[in-house]
């Protein structure tokens, strides 16, 4: 999103002919009804807001989407978490260091992530890798970063490895010798992604109720017997942040949601939280409360509904557009023909 919430604000002042925000206060007002529009948008239009997700799933058959959603748009595939070894060995390059791989580097780790660094090579002898959230860790005023952290053996020896899974949310990591200072690298971290593997199949709950009514329980048996890898999603639109998996879910399972983001909370110096296709619709409906508020007057009442209307039909208007382009759409039609 490049629009600025600043230039729809300026767009609004100049049609209220109220520039010096007199009538209509800019924080307050304007830009607390520019949050408003967003929302009002993102419940219209749902994939307005739409994000692809690498989503840990729980145990069982209901699985929720994150906490900052709005409503589950798509499950698209499973997802295998990476997994992955590097060799580390020390090399004097001005100094000792640790290469990865054969060269010093710096790494990019995604959440979920499992990264062992194996230190059996013999020039690992007396530096053992750690981690830390300062750069050169405990030599540069730090401390040893732990989470999810697993470390075994003897540098230099055969079997000694330092292993990370990447916690959700974890920051911008450094490794650095224990004994020796100098010798790190950084380790950026992402939004978890991971592989792609089977797709999953959206299914109607009565089918599934129908052959084989004990789904949901976790000592179920056969073709439904809980496991980590799922075939089928169930949708309610009556409770659209909550869906079921089929087979539920025992043991680490990932998946691939899109889902529709609850927009964030923009001030007057951010960029609007939703695509800039929307900044009219943003404008139209600023222009609708400002007016609301002298609704008493029926000129402006006039103008409120209006600019309301006008905020709707570039909403819903969107929604037919995108049905017309949808790839989909000649598909769905071929098929209907048959």
């Amino acid at each position: 999103m490049t629009v600025t919430v600043q230039s729809v604000v300026d767009r609004v002042q100049t049609t209220l002919q109220d520039t010096s925000g007199v009538r209509w206060a800019v924080a307050s007002e304007l830009v607390l009804w520019v949050n408003d529009a967003q929302r009002e948008i993102a419940l219209y239009k749902p994939d307005a807001t739409a994000v692809n997700e690498t989503v840990a799933l729980a145990t069982g058959t209901k699985q929720e989407i994150p906490t900052e959603g709005n409503r589950l748009l798509n499950v698209v595939r499973n997802m295998a978490m990476v997994e992955k070894t590097y060799t580390v060995t020390v090399v004097n390059a001005s100094g000792n260091k640790f290469y990865i791989d054969g060269a010093f580097q710096s790494l990019v780790l995604e959440e979920g992530g499992i990264y062992t660094f194996d230190q059996s090579q013999s020039t690992n002898a007396t530096h053992p890798l750690r981690f830390s959230t300062t750069a050169d860790g405990t030599h540069g005023g730090g401390a040893e970063y732990t989470s999810g952290v697993e470390v075994a053996g003897t540098p230099g020896n055969s079997g000694a490895y330092t292993k990370i899974t990447v916690p959700v949310g974890a920051p911008t990591l450094y490794t650095y010798c224990s004994a020796h200072s100098g010798m790190g690298f950084s380790a950026t971290t992402s939004t978890r992604i991971g592989l792609g593997k089977r797709s999953i199949r959206l299914v109607d709950s009565a089918v599934l109720d129908a052959q084989t009514p004990d789904w949901h329980d976790s000592f179920v048996t056969g073709g439904a017997a809980h496991t980590n890898t799922v075939k089928h999603w169930v949708y309610d639109a009556n409770n659209p942040r909550n869906f079921y998996v089929y087979p539920g879910v025992s043991g680490s399972a990932h998946v691939e949601i899109v889902y529709s983001l609850n927009p964030v909370t923009v001030t007057v110096s951010d960029n609007l939280g939703v695509p800039d296709i929307f900044a009219t619709a943003v404008f139209n409906y600023v222009l609708y409360m400002a007016y609301m508020k002298d609704a008493e007057f029926a000129p402006n009442q006039q103008r409120a509904a209006s600019h309301y209307q006008l905020f709707l039909s570039s909403v819903t208007g969107k929604g037919q557009l995108d049905a017309v382009g949808d790839p989909n759409a000649e598909r769905r039609t071929s098929l209907a023909a048959v």
